[in-house]
């Protein structure tokens, strides 16, 4: 790493940032910021589309605090934990009605930086949440949208050239469709009550309209969802997620883990949920409907939907799957291989719920039943022994929750039909009116299954895993804010890539200092040490090494006036696999710029970036248009810049144009297999254009 480039780019990022800072807020960047924070630096794969257009909706349409239930504010997840919403919900009974948005900093249990979070997002009058509105009215006086994205790489990728026919290339080996990806979605809301709608997706590499998509898009979702009326709490039809309790029997909507939000550790949201997001895996397609009875409610839902699976034995006469080895949940339909999976499996799932929840107390019992119409015959290896292997799985569980004075307990726990269990408890505790705290314990055997389930682990999975988190939210400081947590965990049977009983641990530490809405400073250090193989080519058996990974972010955030903000970051990185050592850094500058009298607006980033290989990348979020989301990895040599133009044509019409390009300065080509360039440079445009009516 060259320091003095290092040190020469960091000062340029603060010179760049020292303004006198005023009053101002930009709500589309603060969104940015909460989401940054949840995901961190990872490479997983979350439905931001969907809480991007959740966020975007309430900064229109405001939830009123003084109407609003518990659940109701539950869609404020991950701005809000489940102790504030009840703190909230006792303000609200103690005081009567709020004043004002104001009266939210007199709420037990909110510091001003959880105040300045909810204020663009909440009010105290207004609305569309009132409940004594006709159904008539819901259906037709809410808010219709229709948005059109277009997207391509510049460059031309290998998958798109013509295939060799004369040596061993053959069209197997390319793409079949465009590099266009296309995006359409219709949605008509009314507040959270209402929502039904249609979505449809082509990604780069897929038919339009001819090969195997005749019909048009490669992805169709559709759904219609209502909520509170009379005893029907909630009723979806079409595409819609279950989330119960922690997530061991089902969680199918969006769900987060380990981040800076050290409390966010409980997860929190609506059992039933409309899915308009184009994940084409993780969602239910059919009907569920919740019904209240009094201080008990039931839920009862059925799914049955074609999903992408690699067949390995097949009826020749009827042509009928009889086995499938993988699902595959990246729902790309590009290539002969990818078409050949597709659609080739039926997967049923029912069950439901029974609850009784009270203000302080609740305790559910759910179950799951999934059902394939072919056996699930995996490629069996020692660490994937005790996964689910068979054509049919049942998986029930308990799931409580407990306030008591500045104690919450929360927990779940689960089996499945071949009587292995998994168990996750936690506490969420006040220590003072500015020190909380979180502890999560959790236990998850190693023959524990759950095709739907999405719990609290440093895994992907609840399974084979047992570990104890602790984190601490503390403001020892008027304009100080410390989080932090520690997790320590093990893992009691094999892994992939990890050939025996494992541990690990990691622990983030971070400081952020706001002195006022406008300003924002914190730095963060991060570690994490686990087991895996070591890449020992002359060992005659594999053997276990310890591999540590170190960050530290320091970052600035300051909002100039109320059009202009700016942020500066500097990320540094350490990778040692006790053979190899790598390290790394990126630096960038964003600029915010939104003219309140001006239809146009802009947002941009310039980085440079600089790591010794792929195990020392690094993340960063990236402002994008609006429903759409980025979280490139930045490895090699080299810089990125990225600029977002947003148009308000009309009232009703909005379009965004967004460019970006990656230069890679130690490399003769951009990316690998069929998506590789023959340069070392990718340019990436986007286009799209909303209509709201």
């Amino acid at each position: 790493m060259k320091v003095n480039k290092l040190l020469a780019c960091i000062v340029a990022c603060i010179f760049s940032a020292v303004a006198i800072a005023q009053p101002g807020n930009d709500i589309d960047f603060q969104i940015q910021e909460i989401i940054e924070n949840l995901v961190e630096d990872t490479e997983e794969e979350f439905e931001f589309d969907e809480l991007l257009t959740q966020f975007n909706y309430l900064q229109q349409n405001p939830i009123n605090l003084n109407k609003s239930s518990a659940e109701d504010l539950e869609i404020l997840y991950p701005l809000i934990t489940k102790q504030q919403i009840t703190a909230i919900i006792n303000h609200r009974i103690k005081f009567d009605l709020f004043l004002n948005i104001y009266e939210l900093q007199s709420v037990e249990g909110l510091q001003l930086e959880d105040v300045y979070n909810l204020m663009p997002f909440v009010s105290v009058k207004g609305g569309i949440d009132d409940f004594n509105v006709p159904i008539t009215e819901q259906l037709t006086k809410g808010d219709y949208s229709l948005i059109v994205r277009y997207q391509t790489v510049l460059e031309e990728q290998k998958g798109y050239t013509p295939a060799d026919t004369s040596s061993t290339g053959n069209l197997s080996t390319r793409y079949l469709g465009s590099n266009d990806k296309v995006y359409s979605r219709f949605r008509y809301q009314y507040g959270n009550r209402v929502s039904y709608g249609v979505t449809a997706e082509k990604d780069a590499g897929e038919t339009f309209f001819n090969g195997s998509n005749k019909r048009g898009f490669d992805y169709y979702s559709a759904h219609a969802y209502m909520r509170e009326l009379g005893p029907l709490k909630a009723l979806a039809i079409g595409d819609y997620s279950i989330n119960f309790g922690q997530g061991l029997v089902a969680w199918s909507g969006f769900g987060f883990g380990k981040s800076s939000f050290v409390m966010n550790v409980r997860k929190s949201s609506k059992t039933i949920r409309p899915y308009a997001s184009v994940n084409e895996y993780n969602f239910l397609r059919g009907a569920a409907a919740s019904i209240d009875l009094g201080n008990f409610s039931a839920t009862a839902f059925g799914s049955l939907k074609k999903v992408d699976g690699n067949v390995t034995d097949i009826d020749t006469i009827n042509d009928e799957v009889q086995a499938f080895s993988s699902i595959q949940e990246g729902g790309l339909h590009r290539t002969v291989a990818e078409i050949d999976d597709e659609k080739r499996i039926t997967q049923l799932n029912g069950g439901g719920q029974i609850a009784y929840k009270t203000n302080r107390f609740n305790i559910g019992i759910a179950a799951m039943y999934s059902k394939f119409d072919a056996s699930f015959n995996r490629s069996l290896q020692p660490y994937n022994q005790f996964d689910f292997d068979s054509s049919k799985l049942i998986t029930a569980g308990i799931d409580y929750g407990f306030q008591y004075s500045n104690l919450n307990f929360f927990g779940e726990t689960a089996m499945s039909d071949n009587g292995s269990m998994a168990t996750i408890n936690g506490l969420l505790l006040a220590l003072d009116k500015n020190v909380d705290m979180s502890i999560v314990y959790r236990n998850y055997s190693k023959g524990f299954q759950s095709l739907q389930g999405d719990a609290f682990a440093e895994s992907s999975r609840p399974v084979n895993e047992e570990g104890i988190y602790v984190g601490l939210s503390a403001k020892p400081f008027r304009f100080i804010r410390f989080d932090g947590y520690f997790d320590i965990y093990k893992h009691p049977w094999l892994k992939f890539q990890t050939d025996a009983p494992s541990v690990g641990r990691d622990y983030i530490a971070k400081v952020t200092y706001r002195p006022s809405r406008s300003i924002e400073v914190f730095t963060y250090f991060k570690n994490e040490k686990e087991a895996k193989n070591a890449s020992d080519e002359f060992a005659t058996v594999d053997y276990l090494t310890t591999i540590s990974l170190t960050k530290w972010r320091t970052n600035f955030s300051f909002k100039v006036n109320k059009e202009l903000s700016l942020r500066s970051r500097v990320d540094l990185t350490w990778f040692d696999n006790g053979v190899n050592k790598e390290q790394g850094f990126l630096v960038y500058q964003d600029v915010i710029y939104r003219p309140w009298e001006s239809p146009i607006s802009f947002t941009g980033r310039f980085a440079i970036f600089d790591t010794d290989g792929y195990n020392s990348r690094l993340y960063a979020y990236e402002n994008d248009i609006l429903g759409s989301f980025s979280i490139p990895a930045y490895y090699n040599k080299g810089s990125r810049f990225y600029i977002n133009a947003k148009y308000r044509a009309t009232r009703n019409i909005d379009v965004w144009l967004r460019f970006s390009q990656t230069y890679w300065a130690n490399q003769t080509t951009f990316g690998s297999g069929l998506d590789e360039i023959d340069g070392n440079v990718k340019s990436d445009v986007k286009a799209q254009i909303r209509f709201k009516f």
